[in-house]
């Protein structure tokens, strides 16, 4: 993404496999694709969280974080646009990247919001993420009209806090999740069949009635 001059000055500000569930993690960016010029800005952030339970990454195969064609499964969009559109929102970017150098794993790092692409200094480097359930329908495609359930990066913060909970209850809270009453109630229905009208049954005829 374009640099900004004025990078430094900018106050943070918050508002995005295996499958993680709803939390917060510990990440390791493995690669960042720059979406600052989407009519909806963002940067796209590949993660590897590691899991809490084992303290090991989530995401083995560490080729299918590097391939584009697979990559994508374990990609979240940090959303970086101006409320109601205008551009880039330089608080939002400023939040990302204060809690990549404020992660302690981070020690010593410095980002320069200042250069063109600077976005990539960030693979390699730990970040907090806190991570919501979404549900939504579709607007497009041929699975247009359905409902259908996401994980989405829901903040970032610095890995410590993440693992430990430390941050805003709103940000892992589920939005637009139907219940499973919901679900059933949406649920298209099978056309009603109407049952082809049964034959009467034949006669019991007599042998005398054969007319041969």
């Amino acid at each position: 993404m374009q640099g900004y001059q004025g990078y430094g000055d900018v106050v943070a500000r918050q508002g995005g496999a295996p499958q993680v569930e709803p939390g917060g993690y510990a990440c390791l960016i493995a690669a960042v694709e720059d979406g600052s010029a989407e009519p909806n800005p963002y940067i796209g952030l590949t993660l590897n969280p590691i899991d809490p339970k084992t303290n090991k990454y989530m995401v083995t195969d560490r080729e299918e974080l590097s391939d584009p064609e697979r990559s994508w499964r374990h990609t979240y969009r940090f959303f970086i646009g101006e409320y109601g559109g205008g551009g880039i929102d330089w608080g939002r970017m400023k939040a990302l990247t204060d809690a990549v150098e404020q992660t302690t794993q981070n020690k010593g790092f410095s980002y320069d919001g200042t250069k063109d692409g600077a976005e990539q200094t960030l693979v390699g480097k730990f970040v907090g993420c806190v991570f919501k359930r979404v549900g939504y329908v579709r607007k497009s495609g041929k699975h247009a009209g359905e409902y259908t359930e996401a994980i989405q990066l829901g903040g970032v913060t610095t890995a410590d806090k993440a693992r430990s909970g430390d941050y805003p209850p709103k940000w892992a809270e589920p939005r637009g999740v139907r219940t499973e009453e919901e679900k059933a109630a949406a649920a298209p229905r099978a056309p009603q069949v109407t049952p082809p009208p049964v034959a009467p049954p034949a006669p019991d005829l007599a042998e005398e009635d054969i007319p041969f």
